[in-house]
């Protein structure tokens, strides 16, 4: 109604609120990332000093299940903080006790979404490149292994920024289904 009286904004405390989650969220992002970059790093310094050329293809198939497998385990630890308001370490533990309530259903949602929208993505990308090259009459260069048309990479950069929200969208409904089922609280949120 017009006749309730407005509360004013509180800048002040508004700003305070962005400025602690921010650092929180800048320091989860540096603890996740330091997590997940670990292996990688230990392998190459490890390919440095130790003949492992033999081994490529297995420190290759390490790295990304490794990356991949943390990149899970962490997923929800980001709604936790921001959702939730969980700081730090609970953050983290609640993010991991999320996905390891149910992590096959949520890898395979989210390999399900990826591969479906991926296809989906290359498709209108493909069509987006035939229709500019019909545009520009440059339908000789189109499918050559010599040459790329010259509008590729942007076709191809606009499809990959556009598939990305689909993910955001998949991984926030899992969030929610998880949080709705009673996925068990590992810490209570920092107030």
């Amino acid at each position: 109604d017009s006749n309730e009286p407005q509360t004013p904004i509180n800048l002040k405390g508004n700003w305070r609120h962005a400025v602690r989650i921010f650092i929180a969220y800048a320091y989860l992002t540096m603890v996740i990332g330091l997590i997940i970059a670990s292996v990688p790093f230990l392998l190459g310094a490890l390919s440095k000093y130790l003949p492992i050329s033999t081994l490529t293809p297995l420190v290759i198939l390490l790295t990304i299940t490794w990356v991949t497998s943390a990149t899970l385990l962490f997923l929800f630890s980001y709604y936790a903080l921001i959702i939730e308001n969980y700081r730090g370490k609970d953050a983290l533990d609640r993010g991991i006790g999320l996905f390891l309530t149910r992590p096959l259903y949520i890898t395979f949602t989210l390999v399900g979404t990826t591969l479906v929208s991926g296809a989906i993505l290359i498709f209108l990308s493909a069509i987006t490149s035939l229709i500019i090259a019909l545009i520009t009459k440059e339908t000789h260069i189109l499918f050559s292994p010599y040459f790329s048309p010259w509008w590729q990479d942007l076709v191809i950069d606009v499809y990959a920024i556009l598939g990305l929200p689909l993910l955001v969208i998949a991984s926030s409904l899992l969030f929610n289904h998880l949080k709705k089922s009673g996925a068990p609280l590992h810490a209570s949120p920092t107030k």
